[in-house]
């Protein structure tokens, strides 16, 4: 077997490595025989689209294990599932990610632990356990009830997780006859993810594996940072570092590599910073200044939107979230405000679509041709008063491209000219690995193209004050 284990810093295509390789393969082997896996589902349906041709598979490692057993949807421990097991044990789950410090319930936070504990084998659980039960607020009987009630769930249901399906695709005499496999996202794999990717490429001629253990942030779920060294030295891999970056400014890679180089088990990367010198700066406060069309303001919990949100609800600066979430710029009050307007000053324009439903939903059947200038004011009474305020200051200022607002898992893999960095976690939080938080705000301070600015705001990652002035 052919390995070769790929490094790859921030913005230096790791991508377009393994599609160059694809093509200059292509000859060689037949497409079918072609199997192409990541991580998670937007990355591998990248790897799809820019393949160019007909895989054997081409998805994540969970599709081709639902594949290989033969599973039926209805099988599957899906989200809405865990929502309505939530309920029948009194846990409530709302599926949000025990990493970010959103309002979890216990039912999250014990789902987190016992995914994370799955990971080991049953004689090396308690350490997990117990360590991570410390840090929450659960107690040790309400999460063996959870743990229990869910086992019993999957039986009476004939259900299975996607912990399961690796673990049994393990065992299942499948052939997955592939010459060539290729593995994308390798840092964010668990050991159960590479006792499976093992059993995958058992047989195949080339196997390439792509990554960066610097931007492993998902250890909370599971995965082992060290997963894509440990391949490498078993296999005995050839190693790539991918040595220029499209995307990091030199002050950018500069902090951002004083930084992760606070971590002792990694593997050293050496790599260049795109040829622009870019700007870095700290910050107590995030001022209006900063604020560059399009800018990309970074978190590491949810709970520190709120504070951003006054802010730039203040300010009358319009903005966005990058999952999709709807903003005051963008919600239901805000399309009924366009109508609204555009009725007080005698436009008939058709509604679109979504303002149509914004619309319903407001005003219920009420036809919006039926306002106009003389009854404009009646019907803006429904929508909230700071609502239409913030509006109305958007408008008064010159026209900007919105700001974008995410957490910094939300936005792994995205890049933006300006950053805003918040230097600030929930106290949970805090209380986590230091490697893994190092991690986690490396990620963000390389989403950086051109300026880097990092506030400081409550429970501040002191290693990343140190680098201020390296």
């Amino acid at each position: 077997m052919n390995t070769e284990v790929i490094y790859s810093p921030p913005g230096t295509g790791n991508t377009r490595y393994l599609m160059d390789r694809l093509a200059e393969l292509q000859g060689e082997v037949h497409p079918e025989r072609v199997c192409l896996v990541s991580f998670s589902k937007a990355a591998a349906q990248v790897l799809s689209q820019r393949a160019e041709i007909e895989c054997g598979h081409a998805g994540t490692l969970h599709s081709l294990a639902f594949k290989a057993l033969g599973l039926d949807r209805d099988q599957v421990f899906n989200a809405d599932r865990l929502v309505r097991f939530g309920k029948e044990i009194k846990l409530p789950i709302t599926g949000s990610a025990t990493n970010e410090g959103n309002s979890l319930t216990q039912g999250d936070i014990y789902l987190g632990i016992y995914s994370q504990a799955r990971q080991y084998p049953k004689n090396r659980r308690e350490p997990v356990i117990s360590k991570a039960l410390a840090r929450c607020t659960g107690n040790r009987g309400t999460y063996d009830y959870f743990a229990d009630s869910y086992e019993i769930h999957k039986e009476e249901w004939g259900l299975v997780d996607f912990h399961d399906m690796l673990t049994r695709a393990c065992r299942t005499a499948y052939d997955y006859d592939f010459d060539l496999v290729m593995l994308d996202e390798a840092q964010d794999l668990t050991p159960t993810q590479w006792r499976y990717f093992r059993r995958i490429v058992k047989g195949a001629e080339r196997v390439y594996v792509a990554g960066d253990d610097d931007q492993a942030i998902y250890q909370w779920a599971g995965a082992d940072p060290a997963g894509m060294m440990k391949y490498a030295a078993e296999t005995t891999a050839k190693e790539t570092v991918l040595s220029q970056s499209y995307r990091v400014p030199g002050i950018v890679h500069k902090k951002a590599q004083a930084l992760i180089r606070m971590i002792k088990d990694r593997k050293e990367k050496e790599y260049l910073p795109r040829g622009e010198r870019g700007e870095f700066y700290a910050a107590g406060l995030m001022a209006p200044a900063m604020l560059h069309p399009g800018t990309l303001i970074l978190y590491r919990n949810h709970y520190v939107a709120g504070s951003i949100k006054s802010d730039l609800h203040a300010a009358g600066v319009p903005y966005v979230y990058d999952s999709g979430k709807k903003s005051w710029y963008n919600d239901k009050y805000a399309d009924c405000w366009a109508v609204l307007k555009r009725a007080a000053t005698g436009q008939r324009m058709e509604l679109t679509k979504r303002e149509g439903i914004s619309w319903r939903k407001i005003y219920g059947d009420l036809d919006p041709m039926d306002v106009d200038e003389g009854n404009a004011g009646i019907y803006l009474g429904k929508l909230p008063i700071m609502h239409v305020a913030y509006l109305r200051k958007v408008e008064s200022q010159p026209p900007m491209e919105p700001v974008r607002l995410s957490t910094i898992h939300g936005a792994k893999g995205k890049e933006a000219d300006h950053v805003i960095l918040i230097n600030g976690r929930s106290f949970r939080t805090a209380q986590g690995p230091l490697d893994a938080e190092l991690r986690v705000f490396y990620v963000g301070m390389t989403r950086a193209r051109r300026t880097l600015a990092v506030v400081d705001d409550a429970n501040p990652l002191q290693e990343v004050r140190i680098i201020y002035s390296k």
